[in-house]
């Protein structure tokens, strides 16, 4: 009986998530695109359904972000939920199903706080999602091209031009025994030599210096980051956009951060976060927030 139960489970959920994870970019956009008509039609007919079209000299179908903008009933811009997906590629898969989801139960409970609207984003960089690529068509990790000082793309990254020929080698690759022990020695050393901190700030801090390099945040803003600032701009009053975050310790933290929507949170401070807290205060007491969220699956 019981191995039946467990078959029975493991097809279901085979089933359930097919139902929302789409095999590419077209048939997760045109899902979020049909539940966003239907939502409009049938419950929010001051919704807003807009796409921005991103430009591609490779790709030979349009590629465009999608989103879904249901305002709040109160005339004042202040206080917006902002869920996004796909800022890398390759991820957009598990976010693109969270917002088909999303919008599913939306559907089956069509009601909103009258003090908060929702702007929902579908693939901020469509052609990596289409690709099925963490960077856009540039190379760019556009998680480290939404900068607000533009001085910053100037950066150099000392600790990451060191470790380039480790992390961009230029030979073929290979997959041989000797090859792969080659590799493995080599990180055992890089680790001995720099310590693991070390590299991880070399290597996942982004760098702006090799343009074909992993981690590469580009020399000037993205066109899909021009364009969502604007739509980020036209929406809200504010924004705060947490990056990656679990929640707050501390409610009366969370709230003073939401009262200074021009102040971005350190990431020594969201490790002040723990397992529960900050989204209760975010749905109990909408009226103190307006903010963003990133959900990151991976790096």
């Amino acid at each position: 009986m019981m191995i039946l139960q467990v078959i029975f489970f493991t097809l279901f959920s085979f089933a359930e998530t097919e139902l929302f994870y789409p095999q590419s970019y077209t048939q997760g956009r045109d899902v979020f695109r049909a539940r966003s008509e239907k939502l409009k039609k049938e419950f929010f007919e001051k919704a807003e359904i807009g796409r921005l079209p991103i430009s591609s000299e490779t790709v030979d179908i349009p590629l465009t972000t999608d989103y879904l903008y249901i305002p709040q009933d109160s005339t004042e811009k202040s206080h917006l939920l902002i869920l996004t997906s796909g800022v890398h590629g390759a991820e957009a898969f598990t976010g693109s199903a969270i917002q088909s989801d999303f919008l599913r139960k939306l559907q089956r409970q069509p009601k909103l706080s009258e003090k908060m609207g929702l702007l929902i984003v579908h693939s901020v960089n469509p052609y990596g999602f289409h690709q099925n690529r963490r960077v856009t068509e540039n190379n760019v990790d556009l998680n480290r091209n939404f900068i607000l000082d533009p001085s910053n793309y100037q950066k150099k990254s000392p600790e990451y031009i060191q470790l380039s020929s480790f992390l961009n080698p230029e030979q073929k690759l290979n997959y041989g025994i000797f090859n792969k022990m080659k590799f493995y020695f080599e990180c055992v050393y890089l680790l001995l030599t720099q310590g693991r901190r070390a590299l991880v700030n070399a290597i996942a801090g982004g760098q702006y210096s090799i343009p074909k390099g992993v981690f590469y945040g580009g020399q000037e803003p993205e066109e899909n980051v021009q364009k969502i600032s604007q739509l980020f701009k036209d929406k809200a009053s504010g924004l705060i956009w947490f990056d990656e975050i679990k929640s707050w310790t501390d409610h009366e933290k969370a709230k003073e951060f939401c009262q200074e929507p021009k102040r971005l949170a350190t990431l020594e401070e969201l490790r002040t976060a723990d397992e529960h807290g900050f989204l209760d205060v975010i749905w109990k007491k909408p009226d103190y927030f307006y903010w963003s969220q990133t959900k990151v699956a991976g790096t």
